[in-house]
């Protein structure tokens, strides 16, 4: 049976543990994937794709402002969303595919001209970008659907505040070993594969 909120005498939703655990946690796989690029991207763009540290720094600016767009776009799209799944399900059920596709794109670094590179870093980047917000800005909006009561919203988000912090830590502890097996294959695909490897 599935677990609702109850509201106790004074009105306020409690919202069971279970649910917010739950919650926290599936916020998990989208921090692997924000966590990794926000970690590496950088250090693979310049030493491993052999781009510029200006080219790789304006295509982080260049995917910035993308976000600034895409985002609220996300969120109005999401609001109009009318399915048999709700409004934000699918694109939480759905979005994983593009997703792990556009971490695995970014990460690829095919053997291209240095002009070529840059093009397709800043385009599978952009995808990257706008992959996470189908499913992170959806994700983000079921705690307004969960309860209306802003002590439970907040104790929510510290449910949902320790799955970055985790992954965060997680994947430091694992930095130096990734970079030094990267260095020993220091092409794009040998990069990729010890990073699928680790």
């Amino acid at each position: 049976m599935k677990s609702m909120p109850v509201q106790n005498i004074e009105g306020r939703d409690n919202i069971p543990f279970s649910m917010k655990f739950g919650y926290g946690t599936g916020d998990f796989a989208v921090n692997v994937a924000y966590q990794v690029c926000a970690l590496y991207l950088i250090y693979f763009f310049t030493d491993v794709f052999m781009i510029s540290a200006v080219s790789a720094g304006t295509i982080f600016m260049v995917s910035k402002l993308w976000d600034a767009v895409s985002d609220p776009v996300v969120g109005v799209i999401t609001d109009h969303t009318r399915t048999k799944w709700g409004k934000k399900r699918p694109y939480l059920l759905f979005g994983a595919i593009p997703l792990s596709l556009a971490v695995f794109l970014v990460f690829a670094g095919p053997k291209l001209s240095e002009g070529y590179r840059i093009a397709y870093a800043t385009v599978t980047f952009m995808l990257f970008s706008t992959a996470i917000a189908v499913v992170s800005v959806p994700y983000a909006a079921l705690i307004a659907d969960m309860t209306l009561d802003a002590k439970e919203r907040s104790s929510i988000s510290g449910f949902r505040g320790y799955s970055p912090f985790s992954v965060h830590s997680s994947l430091q502890g694992l930095q130096n070993l990734w970079l030094h097996y990267s260095r020993m294959r220091p092409t794009a695909s040998g990069w990729l594969e010890s990073f699928m490897q680790s």
